[in-house]
């Protein structure tokens, strides 16, 4: 009888989630996409520095290009978290240069996603809900292992993405090299479709920003309700890692 009660508790606690997310989904912004882009800058991407910044800026290219209105976060960590761009219309963002982007020191991967979705949670908290984004996409790319985090730790982070998943239908994307990118997903509670392994060298690290751009791009027109281009339902519909690998093999002549 405890297992039934539990299994009907877990299934209304669900149920109402979902009930709350609609809800609040529709008292947004349906037309506005706020993207957080969490860039792994510390000491092992000097290697694959122009590769990231090509890839960044063309993924940035890409989102002012597209239908609707976005505000994009960039945060560049390494042991220490940076933000170069904080909550500004897509179409005023600068690329970045080898100036802005400068590989360094360790991977605090946890205390840089814990920081941005506090800061972007608070933030939108204080914003009047028609001025609130209808989708909140945060991109997460990473060459490496977290070794460095001092403030949060994996199962304090995988609540809070599991929390903003059910309650307010954020997306995480995490693409990561070096690593099983699916494995390290599921254990900070980001889906195996939205996670992917990218190749450790120029062409993978630029084109899985392309990839997640078009990721980005259709999970934009879906929020917005206006129907979607053959691209945009196939990249809607696709894994991550499916994208990801369609746009390396497509670089490297494949």
């Amino acid at each position: 009888m405890k297992q039934f009660a539990a299994s009907h508790t877990i299934a209304f606690e669900q149920t109402l989630w979902m009930s709350l997310r609609g809800c609040y989904c529709r008292r947004m912004n349906k037309d506005l996409t706020e993207i957080a882009f969490i860039l792994d800058r510390s000491g092992s991407m000097s290697s694959v520095a122009p590769a990231a910044i090509s890839g960044f800026n063309e993924f940035l290219r890409e989102q002012q290009a597209a239908p609707g209105e976005a505000r994009l976060t960039l945060v560049l960590f390494d042991d220490e978290y940076l933000l170069p761009v904080d909550n500004i219309p897509v179409q005023k963002v600068v690329p970045l240069n080898s100036d802005t982007y400068v590989p360094r020191n360790t991977t605090a991967l946890l205390d840089a996603i814990g920081q941005t979705i506090e800061r972007l949670g608070q933030r939108l908290e204080q914003t009047p809900e028609p001025d609130r984004p209808g989708k909140v996409i945060v991109a997460i790319l990473t060459d490496g292992h977290e070794n460095a985090s001092k403030k949060f730790t994996w199962k304090e982070i995988a609540a809070k993405i599991r929390h903003q998943t059910q309650a307010y239908d954020w997306d995480f994307l995490f693409l990561g090299a070096n690593q099983d990118a699916i494995a390290t997903a599921a254990n900070l509670n980001i889906s195996s479709a939205n996670a992917a392994t990218f190749a450790s060298d120029y062409v993978g690290t630029r084109t899985t920003q392309r990839a997640a751009s078009r990721k980005a791009s259709a999970l934009r027109a879906k929020a917005s309700g206006r129907v979607m281009d053959s691209d945009e339902e196939i990249a809607y519909a696709a894994p991550m890692s499916n994208l990801v690998e369609e746009e390396d093999r497509k670089e490297r002549g494949k």
